[in-house]
């Protein structure tokens, strides 16, 4: 798990849901998702909702270790919008049953793809948090659901979002952006119990040495760290300041 494609989702899902607490960016209300779709209760019936899963799935060059260090992390970031119902069926597991869509579902979709947007920019802390780790937008490309058979269109678009991402932070460090959004989602909504995790995880290295936590995140080996002066074991600390005086016996500006 490379932990900042994770916090882009959950700061994606949180934005887009306001912590699944009323009152909601977009039409989906709560019915936002990190991978996959939860069979929640009022998804079931005869109505239809509108659903979006948020995945990950391309990250190019995201270690920092030796020469990647100096190249841009690329990462993709996709929404799967549908209009649908979850139905439950002789194997207790759910199925997702899409219709064939029509004017009314169209117009649903691009009403649900704008405001997916304007949540994503709407300033709040999930949606800075986003903005901080996918920080440089490529390209947007926003397509129309079909079935295998036929290309007959369903009630479904996927958008994947080609962005530079942020790469993660150094051993034993939370940055103070994060810190913010840590804090603001073990306060509230579906991801309390992931907060703890995250925090051992960026903690983990924090009792190396700042020269044995840049070895660690630049993937050096000893013997090239030692070449740079990133020696192991604890940093040294130097004493009190040695003040220099003058002739005069003062100490010198």
């Amino acid at each position: 798990m490379i932990l900042n494609r994770l916090l882009v989702r959950l700061a994606a899902v949180s934005a887009l849901s306001n912590y699944q607490i009323s009152p909601y960016p977009t039409i989906a209300g709560k019915h936002i998702f990190d991978s996959r779709i939860d069979p929640v209760g009022t998804l079931q019936g005869e109505d239809l909702y509108p659903i979006c899963v948020v995945y990950t799935d391309y990250d190019k060059d995201a270690l920092n270790h030796k020469n990647l260090k100096s190249v841009g992390r690329l990462l993709t970031v996709t929404f799967e919008l549908f209009c649908g119902q979850l139905a439950e069926n002789s194997e207790s597991s759910f199925v997702l049953d899409l219709p064939q869509t029509d004017s009314e579902i169209e117009l649903t979709l691009d009403i649900f793809e704008a405001q997916i947007f304007d949540a994503l920019s709407s300033g709040t802390i999930a949606a800075d948090t986003f903005n901080t780790i996918v920080h440089g937008i490529e390209g947007v490309i926003s397509r129309r659901g079909a079935s295998f058979d036929g290309g007959q269109k369903l009630a479904a678009r996927q958008i994947t979002l080609e962005a530079k991402c942020l790469r993660d932070a150094a051993p034993g460090i939370v940055p103070d952006w994060l810190e913010t959004f840590l804090a603001d989602l073990e306060s509230r909504g579906e991801f309390q119990d992931r907060v703890q995790t995250i925090r051992d995880i960026l903690t983990a290295s924090s009792g190396l040495s700042e020269a044995e936590r840049k070895t660690k995140a630049y993937g050096y080996s000893a013997i090239s760290a030692g070449q740079i002066g990133y020696e192991p074991g604890p940093a040294v600390m130097l004493g009190a300041g040695v003040v220099w005086l003058n002739s005069y016996g003062q100490p010198l500006s």
